[in-house]
């Protein structure tokens, strides 16, 4: 008889440790998870923080973007290309003055040096190739007086283009 009710002590006391150490495990995992969900709290806050300013820098890039297409259109809204026009000049200088009689002679264009901000040729020289002449003016009314004028180079080689590049 006293082993068994030795056996019930040691039971009950087993299942009372039992329960402690369930109770003890339900609070570990409670203080654990509670911990986490700190954690995660935080990382998500994080992560909305920089979520928004990923957004913001988006936005502000898309706008810069804009704005950058526009300024290339608006300086390329006064360029133009002569193609086929004959690579045979010296230096830059020859190449403006005869840009310039182009304009004058054959287009009837009254131009005069202080209307081209640049004039140059496009591309490395090669032989029997012409390359293009890009010509910057400096402004618009002469651009559109030019292109008015480009019917007149019909029997000629020499191609005048808008620049649409950007």
């Amino acid at each position: 008889m006293k082993l068994k009710s030795s056996f019930g002590d040691v039971s009950a006391k087993l299942l009372e440790t039992e329960e402690r150490l369930n109770s003890n495990i339900n609070a570990v995992e409670k203080r654990v998870i509670e911990r986490v969900d700190a954690k995660v709290g935080q990382v998500n806050s994080r992560c909305d923080n920089l979520q928004e300013k990923v957004e913001f820098l988006q936005k502000e890039s898309d706008k810069k973007s804009e704005k950058l297409n526009a300024l290339e259109i608006k300086i390329n809204s006064h360029n133009i290309l002569l193609f086929n026009f004959k690579d045979t000049e010296r230096d830059e200088d020859e190449l403006i003055e005869c840009v310039i009689s182009l304009f004058k002679n054959t287009l009837k264009v009254s131009v005069v040096k202080n209307d081209f901000e640049a004039i140059y040729r496009m591309g490395k020289k090669q032989d029997k190739k012409d390359r293009a002449v890009m010509v910057k003016l400096v402004s618009i009314k002469i651009k559109n007086d030019i292109l008015k004028a480009r019917g007149t180079l019909k029997g000629t080689k020499i191609v005048i283009a808008e620049d649409r590049s950007k």
